[in-house]
This record gives C-alpha cells, sequence and structure tokens, in this order.
C-alpha cells in the first residue's frame, strides 16, 4: 500500500477518535496554578499538574509541569514522553482539520534535535538550535554544519560552512542562507547555488527580498535575491525605513538622504540626518523629514521642500493622517497641512490623535481639536481626550438628535464634572444622566461607605498575575507622552462593588501626557472582580491601583 492510500485508511480507522473529540472536556485550573482536563461528568481525566496543557491533536497533548520542561501525554493522562525537554514544539500552520503524523523539534540541555511521538530520535539531539519553517520543514544548525529536514528526518539540504542564516522569499517563494566561509559571507539558495559570492564583510536580507551588502573596507551595496545589483557600494550605511524606502548615508560626504528599492534617490544625500515621515492615505507615498544643522524641513514623496528649516521635529499620527504635527524651536507644538501650511489651531504644549480627536495640552490643561486640525473647545479641563466607544456614540446621538456633520468626538473632565464633546464644541452629560448628576462612576453603587482594609480584599479575575497581565497587554503608551518622554506612576482610585462592578473611577496620581486618560479607560474595561468580604458578607471595598508607565 503506498503512502497515501495508507494514510487514507488510516484517517477512516481513526475518525472515531475525531468524532469523539468534540465530546472532549475543556482545560480546567485547579486554583490558580495547575492545570488538567475534566470530562463530561466533572471527573478528572487527567488530574490537574501541570502548568499547561496543549489542546488534544490526535490524541496527544503537550504539557509543561513544575518545573517548567515539556512532556507528551495521551488522553487518559499517561506519558507518551516524559518531562525532560526545555522545549517541544510540533510542526506550525497546523490545524484540525488533518492528523499530527510528524516529529517533535525538542531541545535538551541546549542541544536541539527531532523526536517522533514516542520521543526516539529522528535528528540526534547535538545540534546547537532548532526551528520549524513551515508545517512540514525543520533547519539545524551546528558550526561547520546545516542540515534542513522534513518531519520525518529526510535531508533536503546540507551545507559546511563556518555560519548560515535562514531568509525567506515572499516573492520567490525561496529560501535561502546567507553563509560564512573562510571568513567571507556569501548568500547561496536551496540547492547550494552560490547567488552572491562568497567576498562580503557581511550580508543582511531584508523582509522586501533585497540583500544589504557590506564590502571590505566599509563601503555598503544593495541587490535582488537573485544578485542584481540595484545600489552601488558608495554608501556608509544604509537603513530599511519601511514603504519601500531605504536611509542611506553618503561614504566620502556623511550626508544623508532616501532612495528607494529601486535604487531611485527620493531625497538627495545632502543632509545632517533624516527620516521618514508617514502620510500614505493621500495616496501617493509618504513624506520626509530632513535636518541642516539642528532645525527640520518637511518634503513631499517626490523630494520637494514643503517648509522652511524650521521645526525640532515633525511627525505624523494614524489617527490624523492628513496633519503633521510640528515642534518649534520654542517647544511649542503646530499643526501643518499636508503642503506644510500652518493650520489656524494655536501652538500648544503637545498634541496627540486619539481614535477621534487631538487631544492638546498647555501646561496641566487640556482641550480638543479635530482630527482635521479644528480647535472645538478652550484648553480649560482637568483631562480631555479623543476615546469615545461606539456604544455611548451611538447614544449620544440619538439622545442629543445628533445630526451629520455633528457628532461625538471626545471626552472632558472639569472638577467632578464629566462630559462629552461634540465636533462643535458642546459639552454633553453622559448618556442617560442629567449634567448635575455627572461623576466618575462606571457602575452602580448601593450606598455604603467603602471599607478600605476588609477581612478579604477584592481581587481582579484570575489573581495578581492576571491583573498584570491585563495591564501589560492592554496598556497603550500615549504618543504625547512617549514623545516627550514621560515615566513614571499614575494611581488610580475607585470602589469594587458587592456585585464586583467598578464605580467611583477616578485619579488619585497623574503625570499628564494622557498617561492618566489610559489609566483610567484600563481600569473603566476591566471586567467584575471578586468582590471583598468583611464578617463573611460581601462589602464595597475602595482600591487604589498603581498603572506604571515606562518606556523601553
Amino acid at each position: 500500500m503506498n503512502k497515501p492510500a495508507f494514510l487514507i485508511v488510516l484517517a477512516l480507522l481513526l475518525s472515531p477518535i475525531l468524532a469523539s473529540s468534540q465530546t472532549w472536556p475543556q482545560l480546567q485550573m485547579n486554583g490558580r496554578t495547575f492545570m488538567g482536563y475534566k470530562d463530561s461528568t466533572e471527573q478528572w481525566v487527567v488530574p490537574p499538574q501541570f502548568l499547561y496543557i496543549e489542546e488534544p491533536y490526535s490524541n496527544l497533548m503537550l504539557v509543561k509541569d513544575g518545573t517548567k520542561n515539556y512532556g507528551l501525554i495521551n488522553g487518559k493522562g499517561e506519558f507518551i514522553i516524559r518531562c525532560e525537554y526545555q522545549k517541544l514544539e510540533r510542526q506550525k500552520m497546523r490545524d484540525s482539520s488533518r492528523f499530527f503524523f510528524g516529529g517533535l523539534l525538542a531541545c535538551q540541555y541546549d542541544k536541539w534535535g527531532l523526536l517522533d511521538t514516542l520521543g526516539q530520535a529522528i535528528v540526534p539531539l547535538e545540534f546547537e538550535s532548532g526551528k520549524w519553517l513551515n508545517q512540514s520543514t525543520l533547519y539545524f544548525y551546528r558550526r561547520g554544519r546545516q542540515l534542513a529536514l522534513d518531519n520525518e528526518g529526510n535531508t533536503l539540504f546540507e551545507g559546511d560552512y563556518e555560519y548560515t542564516e535562514m531568509a525567506s522569499s515572499h516573492k520567490l517563494n525561496k529560501w535561502f542562507f546567507t553563509a560564512m566561509k573562510g571568513g567571507k559571507m556569501g548568500l547561496i539558495d536551496w540547492d547550494n547555488n552560490i547567488i552572491l559570492p562568497f567576498e562580503y564583510e557581511a550580508l543582511v536580507v531584508w523582509p522586501s527580498d533585497h540583500v544589504q551588502c557590506r564590502h571590505v573596507g566599509g563601503r555598503y551595496s544593495m541587490t535582488d535575491m537573485q544578485g542584481k545589483e540595484i545600489l552601488p557600494a558608495r554608501f556608509k550605511g544604509l537603513s530599511f525605513a519601511g514603504y519601500g524606502y531605504l536611509m542611506a548615508t553618503d561614504f566620502e560626504t556623511g550626508k544623508s538622504g532616501f532612495v528607494d528599492t529601486t535604487g531611485t534617490v527620493r531625497l538627495p544625500l545632502e543632509f545632517e540626518n533624516c527620516g521618514l515621515v508617514s502620510n500614505g492615505v493621500l495616496g501617493n507615498g509618504h513624506y520626509f523629514k530632513a535636518a541642516k544643522t539642528k532645525e527640520m524641513a518637511l518634503f513631499d514623496p517626490d523630494g520637494k521642500q514643503l517648509t522652511d528649516f524650521l521645526y525640532k521635529d515633525l511627525t505624523c499620527s494614524s489617527s490624523a493622517p492628513t496633519l503633521f504635527f510640528a515642534q518649534r524651536p520654542d517647544k511649542k507644538f503646530i499643526l501643518l497641512d499636508s503642503l506644510g501650511q500652518p493650520l489656524p489651531a494655536p501652538p500648544v504644549d503637545g498634541l496627540s490623535a486619539q481614535f477621534t480627536a487631538i487631544g492638546v495640552r498647555n501646561g496641566n490643561l487640556h482641550g480638543l481639536f479635530t482630527l482635521d486640525g479644528r480647535q472645538v473647545t478652550d484648553i480649560k479641563y482637568d483631562a480631555a481626550d479623543g476615546m469615545v466607544s461606539k456604544k455611548d456614540m451611538a447614544l449620544l446621538t440619538a439622545e442629543h438628535d445628533l445630526l451629520p456633520p455633528v457628532t461625538v468626538i471626545g471626552r472632558a473632565t472639569l472638577g467632578k464634572q464629566k462630559f462629552f464633546i461634540t465636533s462643535d464644541g458642546r459639552e454633553l452629560p453622559p448618556p442617560g444622566k442629567p449634567k448635575e448628576e455627572v461623576t466618575a462612576l462606571d457602575g452602580k453603587s448601593d450606598g455604603d461607605e467603602p471599607l478600605p482594609n476588609p477581612e478579604i480584599a477584592p481581587e481582579f479575575p484570575g489573581g495578581e498575575n492576571a491583573k498584570l497581565a491585563y495591564i501589560t497587554n492592554n496598556l497603550k503608551y500615549p504618543t504625547i507622552a512617549s514623545e516627550n518622554n514621560v515615566q513614571g506612576m499614575v494611581m488610580v482610585q475607585f470602589v469594587v462593588e458587592r456585585d464586583g462592578s467598578l464605580t467611583n473611577i477616578k485619579l488619585a496620581r497623574d503625570l499628564g501626557n494622557g498617561c492618566g486618560q489610559e489609566a483610567l479607560r484600563l481600569v473603566q474595561k476591566m471586567p467584575k472582580w471578586t468582590p471583598g468580604k468583611d464578617k463573611g458578607q460581601p462589602v464595597r471595598v475602595l482600591v487604589s491601583l498603581p498603572v506604571r508607565f515606562k518606556l523601553g
């Protein structure tokens, strides 16, 4: 029986197992630490003993034990491979429609190899590194020997080089290697054909399917993946900037500019430094900024200068892609249009585009501009941002009969009052609440004074680690805070109610630059907590939550 026929027969024989997989129980957590499986009768099939269990796949599950080592178990919880490996990894890009027949990429004591599903070595664990290239191909490296194999251990490529690094070409749908022989780098393909000779100090393959070549003596050039020269060896440095552009520095003059991946000069190499400013929404490429002495000017995609050399920095936000934020020498920010002309909006200390509006700051006071740069509020609020949910926007639109082009674009806080701001500058109370009742509430209070120190403190669902993971995964560093290198701690206070909802959410300490608003947003989006208890009964509890903002 040939192999395809064998696989079909085996799939038919195992189809009851696949059908029964519909009744497989879900992963269960015992407390906050160990995982196992329960059946439909809530009986433990696999007792809670692992830090991690992979979903069942061909009746096999990867597991990680308390020592953080990996192993393989069957559906009964019996070990097929003991937890003795620092890494076990199945094929990439697998899906539920096909069986798992291949081996397991394994690492034990920093040595890599390939195991079958019984733990026997298909490729001995003797390599310095290993990885899956795709769903059926592996690559192993050991100085002086490189292997590419299929998942049954058959050799697809073997080389004898001092060093290799894998690189794929999306355009050519091929794998390549930058390799070292005799201390010099070259480029070879999967069939060991030499694409670039072994005569370079270094080679780097970029995601754009281009190769940066460093020649002996320090000059740089660029080729495509077929070895055709695109840029000659005249550069002191080349830096891939995305969107098909490269920042280039001339070897002789040390001056910088931009070229594209066709070799066309887009910004002459005559500036002390330069950068790419995104503004692709206009459909004609991206803009450049370049400096002479310490001041920058703005250039269009064709390299035409749009402004004088006036600015300390120029940026563009995806939320307001037709505008540029320009910082003057006095550190004030103004807005420029796509032709480099200043807008009527006044200069401010800070600008940050936030989804539906541009938040502005002067000192400790805040206001809002529209995304096209029009000022809609005075700069008078304690806080203001352009983060409005679609739900709030729809409720307010219906409640106040807003008609286009008027829409809700932001939120603002003044003392104890909270408002939603429209595109024509009106202050609206939160939906369904009269203006005088506007507070920082995000739930319903039951009226009792909250306790600061109950017998049992309230808890984020999943515990402290889950809370930290939520903050880490959901925190969006405000652009203006990042641009001004603002770091530190914001303190948010709120009440955890008897039902676990969060109310009275407010800032106890703020860093400004949008950090406080971001911390409030994080808390407002949190799920219900496990409520605190005192004398056996759920109680309202006052909580102070630190949110750290740290760059890098």
